[in-house]
């Protein structure tokens, strides 16, 4: 659980106790969510975890936990959520919610094997930030292209791993991915794709998982594994460009020679419908060898197969080739065991068999989010010294991490994250001289000072990630020795090290990687303080910035220099003060023609708006809660590729015209809430745009009912609370906004009768219409609602709606209207409620039903 400066809001412990109710947690894992004085702060719940600065939840991981049900919508009021973890749970075969896309905070969505069913919703395209998706092992369908059409949208440049193996639903052929620049690992096995392999698929220099067992490394830029088996898929593989070893150059015929015969290797695997792969392979040559076969029946003991998918592995005749049991690859020559992965199939496990050593050829295991409940990882896994992948993460590990794994001189990718070790020194990684890919995410490392010393020393890494460590930061030594004595690596790409402890002196370790190719720096969620030093100004190939919730209190002229390919700059939640436009001026000219998304959110910048139509890539701009003046230029309109604009929560004021959106034709989200503005559009209007989020509370629009709302079509989130309107509810409104999760119209002076009212709404919405002067009975076809706030109208009639159905309200707010008689007794079909708000009405005793 999360430890919070401050605790978190009212409307998000209120979304969280709804989607608790939407649950059936019959573990009591969700005990600590409640109302109770001592669990009021639901940044202390379990699985919840919260920004220590602003106290909004971003992160929700409740994965394999045995929960069952529903995912209620209330989960979109979690507006901040970068983190969502619901994988293995039973969600019953229902569709994976329209509503996630919108949310637009998302890097990380988990609902591996929860039992879901169905397509991708649309609105996944404006999942803008996602860097991974991991939606293996449901039931869910489609047109392969279809749904990578949809992620092209917006992610295509910032996702990085998509999972989408033993769905057994995908279809159709495998498209061109070479817009996904920072795609490395890509899972396709076990669905129903067809066709041929792209021959650009060869292009794509970031991949790292795609495994053909017999195809060398070095032949697709890095590629060390490919996984697409258990489809369709045939024909060759195209133009792999191959950046082959100088030391081949001139000797042509014999590498022609050996090319040929690598892609005859890799072709018998592709005629037969599998690339790499033994599970249930009728193709492959090579028989399991017996003592190989013997350690796997006794590493399957000391596994937990609750659902049965280890049938495969048993000693009857018809399945004595291990080569064939699911999860388990072979040498199609030697029969060897060289792959093992269960990380789709197992939920938990009690051991790891010391007879896994019996397998002397594996050069890839993967176990990764088995629940091994806190038993240790074995010293013999150090002893499987053909291992290049190796993946034990989020398998709740216990103990030490075994020294022994250093020994593993030929480990390109090791993932440890999200166990509980405990841990007193990681100088065994010295002896991984092959790794390019650490991860040791959630891995307590409070204790270990030198951590800077033991990552130098690795002279192939490409990816770090110790995100949420509580690494403390350098010490003097540090900063004064290391850089003499190490190997000088400036392979580093991506470097995760949000969530620690650290401090500004982090920069100086990180002057290191100034002149290398440092693409993507997550710093976020530290304790930065002072000003953005130059060292980042010179890290020439940034793409993707990450500094939010520290301490920064500004730039300088050199900070932003030469970052002349960034993509994503992100500082929210900080202390940046000053002038907005002096702090737009630090920005580089040079990534005029890059700049993605530019969030300053949260800080303490004054001044007026600035012209930001030179930054003619700008997707997503967001300076909400500052303290911004003025008005909002109109030159806005002319940013055509936005998509999302967030100036709420300042002082900006003055008119705004509809001219300020004329050519907003991607906008999908906008909030101008808490500011003194007056939004002046002709009654005609017809924007140019479809907004999924519309946040204008405290915007004065009337006293008309604003009729452009009406052009709105897949609106999820209306908030036009507090905007001076005094006029009847138009009858269109409830039809248009009937798929709607948050509606607010309270405190204006709405009129209008409830009478013949029929909506039905898609799924349980929000519904504020207090302070308005709403009239006649309520009808009930607004139970459908989860939170109903009615207070403070007009509204009469009796309480036997609340009879009518059984209802998914949590919160019912009567209170200040004129509805009197008895109070019903009817409670059994209230079940869900949490707080009913009855004051100041006329009501008897009870009656029973």
């Amino acid at each position: 659980m999360n430890n919070p400066c401050i605790g978190c809001s009212e409307r998000e412990m209120q979304a969280l106790l709804a989607f608790k109710q939407g649950l059936v947690d019959d573990d009591n894992r969700l005990l600590s969510w409640g109302r109770e004085v001592q669990n009021k702060d639901c940044c202390q719940w379990a699985g919840v975890y919260c920004s220590n600065h602003t106290g909004h939840v971003v992160k929700l991981d409740l994965g394999y936990e045995s929960l069952q049900g529903t995912i209620s919508p209330k989960l979109f009021e979690l507006h901040q959520l970068e983190y969502l973890n619901l994988g293995f749970n039973n969600f019953n075969g229902s569709s994976i919610p329209d509503y996630f896309g919108n949310m637009s905070s998302l890097a990380y969505l988990t609902l591996s094997g929860s039992r879901l069913k169905g397509g991708i919703p649309n609105s996944f395209a404006k999942l803008c930030r996602l860097r991974e998706l991991h939606l293996d092992g449901n039931s869910l369908s489609g047109q392969f292209s279809d749904f990578i059409h949809i992620l092209s949208k917006c992610a295509q440049n910032t996702l990085e791993i998509l999972d989408i193996s033993m769905n057994h639903g995908f279809m159709g052929s495998v498209p061109d991915l070479t817009n996904f620049l920072s795609l490395k690992y890509l899972l396709l096995k076990g669905n129903k794709l067809s066709g041929r392999i792209p021959e650009n698929i060869g292009q794509m220099s970031k991949l790292e998982v795609i495994d053909f067992d017999t195809l060398p490394s070095w032949l697709s830029h890095g590629l060390y594994s490919m996984d697409i088996s258990q489809n369709q898929i045939r024909g060759t593989l195209g133009n792999w460009k191959s950046p082959f070893p100088p030391q081949l150059n001139g000797h042509g015929r014999c590498l022609k020679l050996f090319l040929a015969f690598a892609l005859l290797l890799l072709l018998q695997n592709v005629k037969g419908g599998e690339v790499g792969r033994s599970d249930k392979d009728a193709n492959a040559t090579g028989t399991c060898v017996e003592r190989e076969r013997q350690a796997l029946l006794a590493f399957k003991r000391g596994l937990v197969d609750e659902y049965n998918s280890l049938s495969s592995w048993s000693s009857e005749s018809h399945k004595q080739d291990c080569c064939r049991w699911i999860g388990v690859s072979c040498n199609n020559h030697t029969g060897h065991v060289i792959q093992l992965d269960l990380e789709d199939y197992l939920s938990k496990g009690k051991m790891i068999s010391p007879k896994l050593i019996e397998l002397q050829h594996l050069q890839h295991l993967d176990l990764g989010e088995i629940d091994f409940n806190g038993s240790q990882i074995p010293d013999s896994v150090g002893s499987l010294t053909n291992l290049r992948y190796l993946d034990l993460s989020s398998c709740n590990f216990g103990g030490q991490i075994p020294s022994q794994i250093g020994n593993l001189t030929q480990l390109q990718y090791l993932h440890l994250g999200g166990n509980q070790f405990n841990v007193e020194n990681i100088n065994w990684l010295t002896g991984l001289s092959s790794l390019t890919d650490l991860d040791l995410s959630q891995v307590n490392l409070s204790n270990i000072f030198d951590w800077p010393e033991a990552v130098n020393k690795l002279p192939k890494l490409r990816h770090l990630d110790l995100s949420d460590c509580s690494l403390p930061p350098p010490p003097p030594r540090i900063h004064s020795t290391s850089f003499s004595n190490i190997n000088s690596s400036t392979s580093l790409t991506h470097l995760n090290l949000r969530d620690n402890h650290l401090t500004s002196s982090i920069f100086l370790w990180l002057s290191n990687y100034t002149t290398a190719s440092l693409v993507d720096l997550n710093l976020s969620k530290n304790n930065l303080t002072g000003l953005i030093p130059d060292v980042i100004g010179n890290m020439s190939s940034l793409a993707n910035l990450v500094l939010s919730d520290n301490q920064i209190e500004g730039g300088n002229p050199n900070s932003f220099a030469r970052l002349c390919s960034l993509q994503f700059l992100e500082i929210p939640g900080n202390r940046l003060s000053g002038q907005l436009s002096k702090f737009v001026q630090l920005l580089p000219t040079c990534a005029q023609n890059s700049l993605e998304t530019l969030d300053l959110s949260h800080n303490d910048l004054a001044g007026s708006l600035t012209n930001l139509t030179t930054f003619s890539s700008l997707q997503f701009l967001s300076v909400n809660n500052n303290q911004l003046t003025g008005r909002i230029p109109e030159s806005i309109g002319q940013m055509s590729q936005l998509e999302h604009i967030d100036f709420g929560m300042n002082s900006l004021e003055g008119v705004v015209p509809e001219t300020h959106f004329s050519h907003l034709h991607k906008l999908s989200s906008l909030d101008l809430s808490s500011n003194s503005l007056v939004l002046n559009f002709p009654a005609d209007w017809v924007p140019p745009f479809q907004l999924d989020t519309i946040f204008l509370s405290s915007c004065k629009m009337g006293p008309h009912f604003p009729k452009w709302l009406q052009t709105q079509n897949d609106c999820l989130a209306l908030d036009i609370s507090d905007a001076e309107i005094s006029d009847i509810l138009p009858s269109w409104f409830w039809s248009m906004f009937c798929n709607s999760i948050f509606i607010n119209l309270s405190n204006n002076q709405i009129r209008g009768i409830f009478a013949n009212l029929t909506v039905n709404f898609a799924i349980f919405p929000e519904v504020y219409l207090s302070s308005n002067q709403i009239q006649g009975p309520i009808p009930s076809t607004l139970l459908q609602a989860s939170y109903l706030d009615l207070s403070n109208n007009n509204i009469s009639g009796s309480l036997s709606f609340l009879c009518a159905s059984a209802t998914s309200l949590t919160f019912l707010n009567l209170s200040s209207n004129s509805v009197s008689g008895e109070l019903p007794d009817c409670w059994n079909k209230l079940e869900n409620l949490v707080m009913l708000d009855l004051s100041m009405l006329f009501l008897e005793k009870f009656r029973r039903q």
